[in-house]
C-alpha cells in the first residue's frame, strides 16, 4: 500500500459495519491501511474489537487507534460548556502543582504487572534498495513483553521480563519514567517562565467533565531525553541522545489537581536520525494497600527513526541510513499491590545437644 486513507471515528465505525463480512486477513489489510483523524478512545474501540473476527483484525486495529491517541478526540467528545475563567484556570493548575509536589511523594512502594506489545514495519527484503521506502506504513506486531514492575523509593525497577518475539531482528523501542518522573518533568517543562500553557476544552471523562490544557514547554534546560542509533563519520553505529524542547496536551481532574493524561511530543530540528518521539500516558485510580491512588493504567510511545543497514557491496561491508520507519509501543499497567517485606516469628526453641 503506497498511500493511507484518512478516516474520522464515525467513519471508521461505518467502515467496520460495512465490512462485517469480510475475512479476518482482508478486515485487517484494510485497517492497516488507515490512519484516524481524531482519537478513538479506549470504549469506542474496546466496542468496535468486540464485533471484528479474528487475531490479525483485533491487532490492526489496536495499532490504528494507538496512532491516534495524539489527535485531538471527536467533537461528540468535547464539552460545549465555555471555558473556565482565567482565576479557575489558574486555581486548578496550583492543585495540579500541589499533587505533583505533595501527593505523588506520598504514594507507597508498589509492584504492578507490565505488558508490552511492540509494533514495528515491515522490513525491507534482501535486495531492496535502502535509499527509498517500501511504501507500506502499517504496523505489525513483532514482540511482547510480561515483567514485574516496582515503584521503590520514588524509582522504577523493571525485573522479571519474559519476551515473545515474532521476528529475531526486533528493533527495541524502550520508554522510561512512566512512574512519577514523566509527571514532574511534563509539568515542570509547562509551567517553566519561557513555556506556554493555555486552556484548550472540556473533555468527557469517566467521573465527570476533565478539564484540558495545551503546553508548549521551553525550559532553559530541556528535560526530555530522546535516543536512537546513529552513523558516526567513520560509518560506525553510535548511540544518539539529546534533550529536546517538546509540546503535548494535560487532561486534569479540575477538583483533586491529578493529571489523568499526559501527552508529550518532541520538537526536532531538520536532519536528525530521529524526527519523532512522543509519549502518552492514562493514568485512573488504583486500590493500593486499602488506599486509593491514581497510577499509570496505559501508555503509547512512537519513534520514528532513520533504519541503519550493514550492506556488502563492490567488495566492501559498510553501514547505511535506510529510510525512516515507525516503532510503536503499547504499555498496559495491572495487578498493582503493595511491596514491603514479610517477617514470620518462630516460636522458642531447644538447641540441639553437640
Amino acid at each position: 500500500m503506497t498511500d493511507s486513507v484518512f478516516l474520522s471515528v464515525e467513519q471508521l465505525e461505518q467502515t467496520l459495519k460495512a465490512g462485517s463480512v469480510t475475512s479476518d486477513a482482508e478486515m485487517a489489510r484494510q485497517l492497516s491501511g488507515m490512519q484516524l483523524t481524531e482519537r478513538l478512545s479506549n470504549t469506542k474501540a474496546a466496542a468496535l474489537r468486540s464485533g471484528l473476527k479474528g487475531k490479525k483484525s483485533r491487532e490492526a486495529l489496536a495499532a490504528l487507534a494507538d496512532r491516534s491517541v495524539f489527535r485531538a478526540p471527536p467533537a461528540s467528545d468535547i464539552l460545549s460548556d465555555p471555558p473556565a475563567e482565567q482565576h479557575t484556570q489558574e486555581l486548578m493548575l496550583s492543585r495540579t502543582v500541589q499533587y505533583v509536589q505533595k501527593t505523588l511523594p506520598k504514594i507507597p512502594d508498589f509492584i504492578a504487572d507490565r505488558l508490552t506489545i511492540s509494533y514495528e514495519q515491515v522490513q525491507l527484503e534482501p535486495g531492496q534498495t535502502w535509499k527509498t521506502a517500501t511504501g507500506d506504513q502499517s504496523l505489525h506486531i513483532v514482540q511482547t513483553a510480561k515483567s514485574t514492575v516496582m515503584f521503590r523509593d520514588g524509582k522504577e525497577v523493571s525485573n522479571g521480563e519474559k519476551v515473545k518475539r515474532s521476528t529475531l531482528e526486533a528493533i527495541t523501542l524502550q520508554t522510561v519514567g512512566i512512574f512519577g518522573p514523566i509527571l514532574a518533568i511534563a509539568l515542570v517543562g509547562a509551567t517553566a517562565p519561557q513555556s506556554d500553557i493555555t486552556w484548550s476544552y472540556w473533555e468527557k471523562g469517566l467521573r465527570g467533565p476533565d478539564a484540558v490544557f495545551r503546553y508548549h514547554a521551553r525550559p532553559q534546560k530541556p528535560l526530555f531525553a530522546v535516543g536512537a542509533e546513529s552513523l558516526s563519520e567513520d560509518g560506525k553505529i553510535v548511540p544518539f541522545q539529546m534533550n529536546v524542547p517538546f509540546h503535548g496536551e494535560l487532561a486534569i481532574d479540575p477538583q483533586s489537581g491529578a493529571i489523568l493524561r499526559l501527552t508529550m511530543q518532541a520538537d526536532f530540528q531538520p536532519r536528525m536520525p530521529l524526527d519523532e518521539s512522543d509519549v502518552m500516558v492514562e493514568y485512573g485510580p488504583v486500590a493500593i494497600g486499602g488506599n486509593t491512588y491514581v497510577c499509570p493504567l496505559k501508555s503509547v510511545s512512537i519513534s520514528r527513526q532513520r533504519h541503519i543497514l550493514g550492506l556488502h557491496e563492490w567488495g566492501l561491508d559498510f553501514n547505511v541510513y535506510a529510510p525512516f520507519e515507525s516503532l510503536l509501543n503499547d504499555t498496559a499497567f495491572s495487578n498493582y499491590h503493595l511491596f514491603h517485606s514479610t517477617v514470620r516469628m518462630l516460636p522458642e526453641y531447644t538447641p540441639a545437644p553437640n
